[in-house]
């Protein structure tokens, strides 16, 4: 956590820290310790005196910030500012004086402190949906693995938003703007984030959740670091069966016009030996509705 002050800028927000570094005035980590809430409330007083010379920046979140201030507004006997890195109005604000279009959007994202899913959460609501896609195309870009960590996280970000898993199969494989992923790396990327497993099979994950304020400790980081490279599904907060996909991984324009799940056949994986040969028109295994009629038997209903 840090609290930082500039000079020959008009906003603080513009400097850049690798060519123009902001002058640091306290920043040594608080390891989540219970001081932690009132080095906050500090830094975030100075801030809240001084916009657009001062903010704040570090490890924190909405919630401590608002607990912080809370604490802070009582000693005082007045009213204080949140942060600007986590009051999405303002940020957008305080940016859109000096940014416009997708610079505004990249900036935006750079500078608000969240998790992945309250940062597409901000976005959308900011800026709207099209600059957030635009946004999501350009980070996963950044990875060419839909596998790796950072992309997990953005992949369960989505998801968590209630958005569509066939768009996101679409922005991901299909859209020449996207990473243009294979489409079994793709789907291998969604298995692992343990996708497809109920809710209530999932509950013993609730034992990593962090009470809503406290700060996270360092045991805590290096645990979430350990957590997302061997079980990256611990993100995924809203499994398939709660916003279940219309039919295959598709896009919605080919879904009523084709028969032929999407992507082509010519994409599809090999065999994988005798116990799991593949319909001869999309992905899924023997015992789909397509493989059982391509057999004689009668179409079966519902």
């Amino acid at each position: 956590m840090s609290a930082t002050a500039g000079e020959d800028a008009p906003d603080i927000l513009l400097l850049d820290p690798a060519s123009r570094p902001p002058t640091e005035v306290f920043g040594d980590k608080t390891q989540g310790r219970p001081y932690h809430l009132p080095l906050l409330a500090a830094a975030l007083v100075v801030e809240s005196r001084l916009p657009g010379a001062a903010r704040v920046w570090g490890d924190f979140d909405r919630d401590q910030a608002e607990a912080a201030r809370t604490w802070a507004e009582e000693v005082l006997g007045r009213p204080l500012s949140l942060p600007v890195a986590v009051d999405a109005p303002a940020l957008h604000a305080r940016l859109a004086r000096f940014h416009e279009g997708d610079r505004l959007v990249a900036a935006f994202a750079s500078l608000y402190l969240g998790q992945p899913d309250q940062v597409l959460a901000a976005l959308g609501a900011e800026h709207g949906e099209p600059a957030l896609r635009r946004w999501l195309l350009d980070r996963l870009a950044q990875h060419s693995s839909p596998a790796q960590p950072g992309a997990l996280q953005l992949l369960a970000a989505w998801l968590n938003g209630a958005r569509s898993l066939e768009e996101l199969c679409v922005l991901c494989c299909q859209d020449p703007r996207g990473p243009r992923y294979e489409a079994e790396a793709l789907v291998r990327a969604l298995a692992s984030l343990s996708i497809a497993i109920p809710a209530q099979e999932k509950h013993w994950l609730t034992v990593i959740d962090r009470p809503t304020g406290r700060p996270m400790t360092s045991d805590e980081q290096i645990a979430a670091v350990a957590l997302d490279m061997c079980l990256p599904g611990w993100r995924l907060r809203r499994p398939l069966e709660q916003g279940r996909s219309r039919g295959p991984c598709q896009p919605p324009s080919a879904r009523s016009a084709s028969r032929t799940c999407w992507p082509p056949s010519s994409s599809r994986p090999a065999r994988r030996g005798p116990g799991s040969p593949r319909c001869g028109s999309c992905w899924r295994p023997r015992g789909c509705r397509r493989t059982s009629r391509s057999r004689g038997q009668p179409r079966r209903s519902g």
